[in-house]
Order: C-alpha cells, then sequence, then structure tokens
C-alpha cells in the first residue's frame, strides 16, 4: 500500500471545497485552513479582511492506490470555475482565488498539467495560480466540518454547496463515494428519482420513474403503504444525495412520519419535491407526488435521527442476543392470505385474529419479508423495516374491519425501537375512534412502534 499524499487547494469558501472533497473516493482527511500569505497564525476575520494575502484553502489527504493526484486536480477543476479572478460567485477577494498550491517540481508539473486539461476541454480560460511552497494554517476548529454540521443550517451553504455536490455526482460520478448501505436495495444502476433541481431553501424537485420492470412498487396502488414507505425511502436518500446533505459515514433512522392520500383516481406519480428540514441531530422530509395530470398523490411528512457510529450491528447485537433472533424461526400459523388481501406472490405477516380479539401476533423471516420469497416487501435483511411494519398495521385493519382490500386515506407512524425478525411481536388495538384505528406493536413486551390508520371508502 502506497503512503498516504496531500493536495493543497484553494476554489473559494473553504466551507465549500471541503464539502466536495469529503464526498470524494480515496479521501482521508480533509482540513480547512490558510495559506499563502504574509502573516504568520493568521485568524478567520484577519484573512476575510484580505489583506493578508492568504487564501481560503484545504488540504486533501488521499489514497494514491486508489485515486491519483492528477484525479484529485481534475476533481478541482471540474467543480469550481476557475475563470473567475479572486473570486466565487458572491465571494470576493484575494482569499477567494483559485490556486493550487504544491511543494516541489512534481506537484508543480502535475498543476499545471491540470490546468491545461481543464482549458483544453473547455471554452474559458483558467486563472487559477499554482503557488508556494507556503506554510499551511489550520483554520480554527468551527470550520473543521462545517457542511456535516452548522452548514445543513446555514442559507449560504443550502445555496452554494448543493449544486457543487450534483456536478461533482455528474461530472465525477466513478470518483463518488458510495452511498451509505441503503436498507432498502435499488435496482442495479438506477435511481427511481431523476432531474433533481435543488433551490436555494434546499427543497429539490425530480421526476419519479414510471418502469414498472425497474421499480415493481410501481405496479401497486399507489396509496398501499408498502408504495409509501419504499418510495419515501427512496426519495429522501436520492435528493438528500443530490442536495449534498446525505452523509456516508454514518446511519439515519425514521422515527415518525404521517400520510395522506391525494385526490381520488390519481395515478402513479411522474414527478415530486421533497423539503428541507433540519434540527440538531433530527433529520426531517416533506414530500409531495404528482400524476401526470398533476393531481396529488400523496403528501407525507416525516422526521428522523442520525447515529453518531456506523457499527449499527454492532451496537444491536445485545438486543438481537436477548430475543435469540439469529435462531431459526417458530413454526407459526399465519392467517389466510385472501383474508388480509395479501398482494400476488406476497404472504400473510399475522396470525388470525379472533372473533372479538383486539391482538394478535406476527412475524418477518426472510420467506415471508425478503424477496424473492415476497416480491414487494424489501429490506436489509437484518431486523423490521418500516416497510413490513406498515404493512403489518394494513393486514391487521383488513382482519379487524373483515375488508381484505381496505382502504386508507392516511396514517401516521412512530418507531421507538427496532423489531427483530425471526422473532414473534405483537399488534393490538389501542384505540377504535369513527375515523381512525390506533394500534401498538410489541416484541418482548417493549412497545417498538405504534401506528394510526385512517380507513376510507373505495377512491378507485
Amino acid at each position: 500500500m502506497a503512503a498516504s499524499k496531500q493536495a493543497i487547494i484553494a476554489g473559494g469558501c473553504f466551507w465549500c471545497t471541503e464539502a466536495v472533497f469529503r464526498d470524494v473516493v480515496g479521501v482521508s482527511e480533509v482540513e480547512s485552513g490558510y495559506i499563502g500569505g504574509t502573516n504568520a497564525n493568521p485568524t478567520y476575520k484577519e484573512v476575510c479582511s484580505g489583506q493578508t494575502g492568504h487564501a481560503e484553502a484545504i488540504r486533501v489527504t488521499f489514497d494514491p492506490d486508489v485515486i491519483s493526484m492528477e484525479e484529485i486536480l481534475d476533481v478541482f477543476m471540474g467543480t469550481h470555475d476557475p475563470t473567475q479572478l479572486n473570486r466565487q460567485g458572491n465571494d470576493i477577494g484575494t482569499q477567494y482565488r483559485s490556486a493550487i498550491f504544491v511543494s516541489d517540481d512534481l506537484d508543480r508539473a502535475s498543476a499545471e498539467a491540470a490546468i491545461a486539461r481543464w482549458n483544453a476541454d473547455n471554452a474559458g480560460e483558467a486563472v487559477t495560480t499554482v503557488e508556494g511552497p507556503a506554510t499551511w494554517y489550520p483554520a480554527e476548529d468551527y470550520h473543521q466540518e462545517y457542511w456535516e454540521g452548522e452548514g445543513q443550517r446555514n442559507p449560504y451553504c443550502l445555496a452554494v454547496i448543493p449544486p457543487k455536490l450534483q456536478k461533482l455526482r455528474k461530472s465525477f460520478s466513478a470518483k463518488v463515494k458510495a452511498y451509505r448501505r441503503c436498507s432498502m436495495p435499488a435496482p442495479e444502476g438506477i435511481n427511481y428519482t431523476s432531474d433533481h433541481e435543488v433551490s436555494e431553501d434546499g427543497s429539490v424537485t425530480f421526476k419519479c420513474s414510471t418502469d414498472p420492470d425497474a421499480w415493481r412498487w410501481v405496479k401497486l396502488p399507489p396509496s398501499h403503504p408498502i408504495v409509501i414507505q419504499t418510495f419515501n425511502y427512496f426519495i429522501s436518500v436520492e435528493c438528500s444525495a443530490a442536495r449534498g446533505t446525505l452523509d456516508p459515514s454514518k446511519w439515519s433512522a425514521l422515527t415518525w412520519m404521517s400520510w395522506e392520500i391525494g385526490e381520488a383516481g390519481a395515478g402513479i406519480p411522474v414527478r415530486g419535491t421533497m423539503g428541507n428540514r433540519a434540527d440538531g441531530e433530527k433529520i426531517g422530509f416533506g414530500i409531495e407526488l404528482f400524476d401526470a395530470e398533476d393531481r396529488l398523490v400523496y403528501r407525507t411528512i416525516g422526521k428522523g435521527v442520525v447515529f453518531q457510529t456506523r457499527n449499527f450491528e454492532g451496537w444491536r447485537s445485545k438486543a438481537k442476543k436477548e430475543l435469540d433472533a439469529d435462531k431459526q424461526p417458530p413454526r407459526f400459523a399465519f392467517a389466510p392470505r385472501e383474508a388480509v388481501g395479501a398482494l400476488d406472490c406476497e404472504h400473510a405477516l399475522i396470525a388470525p385474529l379472533d372473533d372479538g380479539a383486539t391482538e394478535t401476533e406476527a412475524l418477518i423471516t426472510n420467506a415471508n419479508g425478503m424477496p424473492p420469497g415476497s416480491r414487494f416487501l424489501d429490506g436489509s435483511g437484518d431486523h423490521v423495516n418500516a416497510v413490513h411494519l406498515a404493512e403489518v398495521g394494513r393486514q391487521f385493519c383488513a382482519l379487524l374491519l373483515g375488508q381484505p382490500n381496505v382502504q386508507l386515506s392516511g396514517g401516521e407512524i412512530s418507531f421507538t425501537r427496532y423489531v427483530e425478525m425471526n422473532v414473534p411481536f405483537s399488534i393490538a388495538l389501542t384505540n377504535r375512534a369513527e375515523d381512525a384505528i390506533e394500534m401498538m406493536i410489541e416484541q418482548a413486551g417493549k412497545p417498538c412502534t405504534s401506528l394510526i390508520y385512517r380507513p376510507a371508502e373505495d377512491r378507485a
């Protein structure tokens, strides 16, 4: 394995360049700092005055076995505007100049070649300077990893950074770090959403795939809970990636969502919008989908939590061990498929509901909850997912009401604890109102998920 290398580059506000290079393969560290000026140990305020001669820059540490210096510089040249002299957009001053800082003749030759490549491929003439050797001064702590924290709530960052990340993913897709491991595997090489446009407020407009061969969920009624949960997942992941707020180093989980069905007779979605909301470590979204006739298909809002570790299996291992979740699932008597309105090639997930009873059991296994045994349910295979629990709630309502094809006008789900696969869990009616059915899912006596479903008349 080759020793790591470093590149020092300046292309406007270092919050923005840092955000781009944290998403590049082979990059192990990105540090924001100051370089190329006259004062020792400059402060942010001094550099912003434009009087010290320093540039806001980043020092990129990377593995040359994964990405070369030439490729690092190509990404740099391609994700800012190197034709703007001493500025990037509305950021004006020598501190925002386009520059590559080198430490030796080999790096200087690489920098000059990168500028020449950009000039050959583009109509403009780059004004990027090659400078150095020069002393590097790390910026204050609060500037480091700025986009991952305060930047998510900074209107300037929300306006400037997402377009740069979009450009990175469009022009250098092979050099972008993989999205976080999806708990809902997508078809190979394609997305559900496309043609993303990110607004200054962070909201995203997009088009939806209508290809049923690629996206089997398109074949279901758009108001089905399976569809809503599944497409919410893909929309939130893909739009967050387009917006540049998807952090592949962390896990996130849905904790609450509410939805309402749109106009009766609305068809499959062809376009939509996703709003941006964030509150500390809480993440939030609002999604609206519309059909080809511009009718609202459904509207949903939700929120989640960001975990500070990706050791997902590790911190859940104790709970899995306590429940013996790794053993073979027990024998289980499921309700008849036709009684719960199970879809073609689908299975019942819950046991029968005796006359007058308001509680039964459910069980999710690889056989009934994962492909190929289940065509429309999917997930990580490590735990019961939101889409499974949404369908458990629908099947319970079907038994409770005696309506296998029960229609819903909306609902609300709160997730407080993971439900493990291969271990039975209960679902019980907790309140019955004229227009709502409230339910609680528990496993091993611990509340896991609460659901409120609102039945509706046939909306076809």
